[in-house]
């Protein structure tokens, strides 16, 4: 995952987006985890940034988290029986 900043040619606005890259065969695709908000001038986008940092470490520990759950009912599942 990663933060993403997008610009249009005719705004000046910025929105600021968490991102996840996945493979499909050789390309490579992207998907909108979440996002953040639209920054309308420099400061405004550094806070959307920090914030967006903030949320994709969590993110990726909550779903590291999760696997190491699902991991771990799997080997209690491969031992019971």
């Amino acid at each position: 995952m990663y933060v993403r900043v997008k610009t249009t040619p005719n705004s000046p606005r910025q929105s600021v987006q968490i991102v996840a890259s996945y493979r499909v065969g050789d390309k490579v695709r992207q998907r909108i985890v979440k996002h953040i908000g639209i920054a309308k001038d420099d400061k405004e986008l550094e806070e959307l940034k920090s914030l967006a940092y903030f949320a994709a470490s969590f993110l990726v520990i909550r779903c590291s988290s999760t696997i190491l759950q699902i991991l771990t009912l799997s080997i209690s599942f491969l031992f019971i029986r």
